[in-house]
């Protein structure tokens, strides 16, 4: 396991323990994270609060797996741009942002623009996915790679 040292200045051995007890399940009581992290519920919900203010915990959710939704496929699209210009950029980025399939858009350096993550019920709906994702400002190419399986999928690990 590949584990990643966060420097924030006032981050203990009891905020990484609070960190992975939140990873580990989301739904935990107060009471429950303070027994997990041997401190009290008053301290476990400052701490929470610093954390979230620090920019180390950025939201709570709820994970939902696109498979129990319909949509058995995962798709990883490279996107070439006709031009690299602000202008176009963001044309782009505003309009992918409203394509529901789309799960993750990342602007990337080498030989595409951005890769896109999107999912899809099965090879018909991806045809129209694929037809709409063409037409989107700027769009010169895009290169669709479909998943077998996801092999490895986590969280960031704190050195504790």
């Amino acid at each position: 396991m590949i584990n990643f040292l966060v420097k924030i200045t006032a981050m203990d051995k009891i905020d990484i323990k609070l960190i992975h007890a939140m990873q580990d399940d989301g739904r935990q009581t107060l009471a429950q994270l303070a027994q997990r992290c041997a401190t009290s519920p008053s301290s476990v919900a400052r701490r929470m609060k610093r954390l979230e203010d620090e920019g180390v915990i950025t939201g709570y959710a709820a994970t939902v797996s696109p498979k129990g939704l319909g949509y058995k496929q995962d798709i990883f699209v490279e996107v070439t741009l006709k031009g690299q210009d602000g202008a176009s950029m963001n044309a782009f980025e505003q309009a992918i942002a409203q394509v529901r399939q789309v799960l993750s858009c990342w602007l990337m350096s080498g030989e595409f623009d951005y890769l896109v993550r999107v999912v899809a019920r099965d090879a018909s709906d991806y045809e129209q996915l694929h037809r709409r994702l063409s037409q989107l400002p700027g769009v010169q190419r895009l290169r669709s790679s479909f998943a077998l399986r996801q092999v490895l999928w986590r969280q960031i690990q704190l050195n504790a």
